[in-house]
């Protein structure tokens, strides 16, 4: 018989024919492939020899000769090497498809020059991975770790936080995870009155899932607050629209300030705005003061009008206008909002139509603060996990947006099983399922017109997976408890997203030409036998992995769940970890996928077995036989040097007796086996009959019959009971010429696959599952703060009982004897300062351990009152006027407590009084900017940690009228600034004005080098001096000069302003340190001493203002007679002012000579231009 392997698919070396032809003492070759007709070009082998096409007519077969024939892949019928095609695609796929997946991603540290011989620097599939600390093997090809997913904020030991920006990945669930660092899909604020609502919609990525739990807001939980709204969707794609997110809100925030005089117009973004909301703003409150320093209503009426982009008409909203009323200082909040527009882009106009009043008794300013577009799409988010919070903003959650986070669990995954024809749930939780939904991507979908459920797969199609693989793999991972739990939140490859899983899983997703299949770590029988008999001669070479460099212990880091799936790590040791002469760094690897302590135990017990079990490769070389094993296959080898049996092929046989190729020396006493690999490819492994005495011969006799007998030139393994062959584990299959193919492969050990049973009961931290807080003591803390005042705190500790340990502890807090307690804090610390308690209290603390609550203890503390005795009543207290400026003096008592500072209030008592100032220290004036017209009461007291003074004394000031405040020079942005010399004053260099689009977080990151060759750092350095040029103003006045300068780096730059003023503009006085004071100026020089700069310093601009008190005197019905008047101010000017002459006859007409400082004559003129005189109300203004 001639014995032929017909291979369809070279892509899949299993998809094979085998058959028996009769032998034929005439036929050639040739003649037998004629009777296959077979149509495509062929390769064919005889006997693990490749024939070439041209000698097919020539070559005669023996009986029982093995033909294997495979077909060419590409267009034509050259013949040209086939097995070139087959290695390049059939091979690159089925064995590269491993390799090359990872190639690339080892890290080569001790025992590298050992490995180079192996000729695997290519394939992390092989042997070894190596890592800081240690080597640790790794049979299969998936890495361990996840660094191609570095933009994952779950898998990180930075503090995951809530994402508010676009392009973020949708996240995928497999089993149930920790939702760290959720997506922010709507961010809107709305108003009710003055309450602000902050409404978070937030995506915990692609669902369905089963349930959503553990919500914490901040790390603390819901209960822990009031007035939180929460809704749930669990991310189906029927699911319903979420409350307070029917419609989608885009908020443009503005900081127009409004006025009477012009419109402040935005063009809203976007062009599908359906309604229009605006949000106006009253900083300062609304009121108005009256006469006794109290507040009384006013109002405010503000128009708004709005329009489609390009329209020429503007309309007003449904509302007409908005009159806002109010007679508080606290913040006022009004929300308009126009609705059912036609779709389109818009813009909006804003003003004041009216004001009660604008004199300084009113406090009415108004900002347009927000501009919200309106879409009222009802968007459900089909399929996303969705969290809806509506939170009012209150003392315990507002500032910046809250850090939201939650558990949630997806328990299956749709997977088509082809052996029903049907769709059926597997667990989620299961790495090989796991792979094969991210492969396949098919939902299960509810039609929501039909009702029924329908079926959409995204990714591979189901036909191009191997379900065969998948479901060998999933069984594994079911029978040794291999589950995961993983959400993938980080974009990347498909080789980076099933990494996680495989590592999990103890396998690796495979491409298989255009198909997907799977190996993994397990147990198994081999598949097919190599020994001296088909092994190449001179091609085989073994290697030892160096055991100096193998670690024996193994850190693995990972999400731990039994600490709310925080960051953790554990340390595994080997069984010779204590020896002297053992590694005693260990070896870093991560396990995303897996959240259980006890099975992170197995899995670094795994990695260690490997590691002390697996320690040859080998390589060799073989003709066609190679390709009827693949990756990951469990092959047997023999071969004479290390001296694995005795191999070769056999010359004849029957059902119990074999001819061997070669004499074999059989010894008396010793148990023999004999393993034939038949050919058909089963292996067939057989006891051997044991001879009587010593025997030397090449005829052996089987103990039990071969059901079929072998054939000649079948391979043969002969040696010793249970050690005539070497198992190993192909790692790479790859080409080295035409004909040949090279097959690496790692030592197989079945011990590896024996679980760790010795899993310590963790707590892997030493926790106890019930620990007891003891010694709960709690303590009065008082200090004094910066401002004087004696502050209360309570000091809490604790302990637990000797050789218990808790991870953290949580803290409650009452202050209603006990009835009711909050959690105030977690801390893994033993004890606690809870700061700012009021006196004369009575606190009530509870301290658990963590999942320890029976076991808290409790502890009350009443906290005592302040020692310190309030200072006496104030001696004197009066208030001035001057430039528009309250000016309050007073003189404290000579006897009394210390002082720690003083508090000014404005009304009609000091207990209603509004706060002016609360000052620190013992300055005995204050000078406060905010005068207004009218009649006002201040109130002061002393104060210090005792309290205030028993008495506020008090003083009333009139005001009829209020300077005007003329700006005479402002500049901004200087840029004409000389570095001068400290010694002799005289300009060294210009000084550079510094531009950087750099943040301060960017530049003090840079070195000093860096900032030069950046182009960033001109002068000064150093104690150096800026000298500004000389300022002249228009008009020699009294003024005030105000400089304000703004460092780009550093921040805190220190510095000293002097100036020198002139009254002419030519002669100058020396520098002078620049004091508040108002101070005669026709022109001034600025010099800045940058005080002890030892880095560069870069101004970013600096700002210098000259303002004067404009004053306004009135003259209502001067009589002026024949010959004029000359009027004498009741105030002197710096400057000439200006006078205005209006008379009370309209046919008199004004003549005046120049104005001086202190007067001006007037006359009046009829309109014939004789001096007849008049009544005129003059009006002079000037500084």
């Amino acid at each position: 018989m001639i014995n032929i392997v017909l291979i369809k698919n070279p892509f899949n070396v299993r998809d094979r024919d085998i058959k028996q032809v009769p032998y034929s003492v005439v036929k050639t070759l040739a003649g037998y492939i004629a009777e296959l007709s077979l149509e495509e070009d062929i390769v064919v082998a005889v006997n693990g020899g490749v024939v070439p096409k041209e000698d097919w007519g020539k070559i005669s077969l023996a009986p029982d000769s093995s033909v294997v024939i495979c077909p060419v892949i590409g267009k034509g019928g050259s013949g040209k090497n086939v097995l070139t095609i087959i290695a390049g695609i059939a091979l690159s796929v089925v064995s590269m498809g491993v390799g090359s997946a990872v190639a690339g991603g080892a890290m080569f540290g001790a025992g590298a020059a050992a490995m180079a011989s192996w000729g695997f620097t290519s394939y992390l599939a092989m042997a070894a991975v190596m890592y800081v600390g240690g080597t640790l093997l790794n049979n299969m090809s998936s890495s361990v770790s996840i660094d191609d997913y570095s933009a994952s904020t779950t898998y990180s030991w930075s503090t995951p936080t809530t994402q508010a920006k676009q392009g973020v990945p949708i996240p995928l669930t497999y089993g149930t995870v920790k939702v760290q660092s959720p997506n922010v899909l709507c961010a809107h604020i709305t108003t009710d009155g003055d309450k602000q609502y902050l409404n978070l919609l937030l995506s915990g990525g692609e669902g369905p899932v089963t349930n959503i739990k553990d919500i914490t807001i901040d790390g603390n939980p819901l209960a822990n607050y009031d007035d939180v709204e929460v809704n749930l969707r669990y991310g189906t794609n029927d699911q319903a629209v979420i409350p307070n997110f029917a419609d989608s809100y885009a908020d443009q925030s503005l900081s127009y300030k409004l006025t009477t005089d012009d419109y402040a117009t935005q063009r809203i973004d976007g062009n599908a705005t359906e309604g229009i909301e605006l949000t106006f703003e009253f900083p300062s409150g609304l009121f108005r003061s009256n006469d006794d320093g109290g507040l009384e209503e006013t109002s405010v009426t503000i128009g708004m009008e709005y329009r489609k982009y390009g329209a020429a008409d503007w309309l007003s909203f449904k509302t007409g206008s908005l009159k806002v009323t109010g007679s508080s200082s606290s913040a006022i909040r009004r929300v308009v909002r126009v609705d059912n527009l036609a779709q389109g882009q818009y813009e909006v106009r804003c003003k004041i139509l009216n004001q009660d009043g604008t004199t300084n008794r009113y406090i009415n300013t108004c900002y347009w603060t927000v501009v919200s577009s309106i879409v009222y799409d009802d968007f459900s988010y089909p399929n996303m996990v969705l969290v809806g919070i509506q939170a009012l903003a209150t003392d315990k959650l507002s500032g910046s947006s809250p850090n939201v986070t939650w558990k949630h669990t997806r328990a299956v995954v749709q997977v088509w099983n082809p052996n029903t024809a049907s769709y059926e749930e597997k667990p989620a939780t299961n790495a090989a399922w796991a792979c094969y939904d991210l492969t396949h991507c098919c939902r299960k979908l509810k039609n929501i017109n039909t009702g029924s459920y329908e079926y959409l797969v995204e990714g591979a199609p189901a036909g191009l997976i191997l379900y065969d693989d998948f479901l060998a793999w999933a069984s594994a991972c079911d029978s040794r408890g291999l589950v995961c739990n993983y959400i993938l939140d980080a974009s990347g490859d498909m080789d980076a997203a099933w990494k996680p899983f495989e590592a999990a899983g103890r396998g690796k997703v495979v491409r298989r030409g255009t198909r997907y299949g799977c190996i993994y770590d397990h147990a198994a029988d081999p598949v097919q036998m190599f020994s001296v008999g088909n092994i190449r001669s001179g091609t085989f070479s073994l290697d030892y992995l160096p055991i100096d460099d193998r670690a024996n212990c193994v850190e693995i880091t990972y999400n731990n769940e039994d600490k709310d799936h925080e960051r953790d790590s554990m340390m595994v040791y080997g069984e010779d970890y204590d020896e002297n002469d053992s590694v005693d760094n260990p070896t870093q690897i991560t396990l995303d996928a897996i959240t259980d302590p006890d099975r992170i135990f197995k899995e670094g017990k795994y990695y260690l077995r490997k590691n002390k079990y697996l320690i040859r490769t080998c390589t060799f070389e073989a003709d066609v036989d190679a390709i009827a094993c693949q990756v990951g296959d469990n092959i047997l080898v023999q071969h004479d040097i290390p001296q694995w049996g005795f191999g070769g092929r056999i010359v004849s046989a029957t059902t119990t007796q074999l001819k061997l190729d070669k004499e074999l020396t059989l010894e008396a006493g010793k148990t023999y086996e004999i393993t034939v690999r038949l050919q058909d490819d089963t292996l067939v492994k057989r006891s051997v009959v044991a001879p009587v005495e010593t025997t030397t011969t090449d005829t052996i006799t089987v103990s039990t019959p071969f059901e079929a007998v072998p054939a000649q030139y079948d391979i043969y393994s002969f040696g010793e009971y249970g050690i005539s062959t070497k198992p190993f584990t192909v790692a790479s299959i790859t080409r080295t010429n035409d004909e040949v193919r090279k097959i690496s492969a790692l030592e197989y050990n079945e011990a590896v696959y024996t679980e760790a049973t010795d899993v310590p009961v963790i707590n892997y931290s030493q926790l106890d599952s019930e620990v007891a807080v003891t010694n709960l003591s709690l303590g009065q803390e008082n200090f004094r703060q910066s401002d004087g005042s004696v502050m209360s705190n309570i000091y809490v500790s604790w302990t637990v009982a000797r050789g218990k340990i808790s991870a953290s502890f949580e803290v409650f807090l009452s202050t209603d004897s006990g009835a009711t307690y909050r959690l105030y804090a977690k801390t893994s610390e033993q004890s606690l300062v809870i700061p700012n308690v009021k006196e004369l209290k009575t606190y009530y603390v509870k301290v658990a351990a963590r999942l320890s609550y029976s076991s808290a203890a409790v502890a009350s503390i009443t906290i005592e009152g302040s020692v310190v005795a309030p200072p006496s009543d104030l001696a004197a207290f009066s208030v001035s006027f001057l430039n528009g400026k309250y000016i309050f003096s007073w003189k404290k008592a000579e006897t009394g407590s210390e002082i720690t500072g003083y508090e000014i209030r404005k009304g009609t008592t000091w207990d209603s009084g509004q706060l002016v100032t609360r000052a620190v220290g013992e300055d005995a004036n204050y000078t406060d900017s905010q005068a207004i017209l009218g009649t006002v009461k201040f109130f002061c007291k002393p104060y210090n940690g005792g309290g205030y003074s028993a008495n506020a004394l008090s003083d009333l000031i009139a005001i009829d009228s209020l300077p005007q405040i003329k700006t005479l020079y402002r500049q901004n942005n200087f840029e004409q600034l000389c570095s001068v010399s400290d010694s002799k004053g005289e300009i060294k260099e210009a000084f550079t004005y510094q531009k950087t689009d750099l943040t301060y977080d960017e530049l003090a990151a840079m070195t000093y080098a860096e900032m030069l060759v950046g182009d960033i750092v001109g002068k000064p350095l150093g104690n150096t001096v800026l000298l500004s040029p000389i300022i002249t103003l228009d008009v020699l006045a009294q003024a005030y000069i105000s400089i304000k300068e703004y460092w780009m780096w550093p921040p805190d730059q220190a510095t000293i302003y002097e100036i020198a003023t002139s009254l002419d503009g030519v002669n100058f006085g020396g520098f002078k340190m620049l004091s508040p004071g108002k101070m005669p100026i026709k022109a001034f020089q600025v010099r800045i001493t940058l005080a002890g700069v030892e880095r560069p310093a870069i101004l970013q601009h600096l700002d210098i203002e000259v303002n004067a008190s404009q004053t306004t005197i009135n003259y209502s019905g001067l009589v002026i007679p024949a010959g004029g008047l000359e009027l004498i101010f009741s105030q002197s000017f710096a400057n000439p002012p200006a006078v205005i002459v209006s008379p009370n006859v309209d046919a008199l007409m004004v003549k005046k000579d120049d104005p001086t400082v202190t007067s001006c004559r007037i006359y009046l003129l009829s309109t014939a231009g004789v001096d007849i005189g008049g009544t005129a109300d003059v009006v002079v203004v000037g500084i």
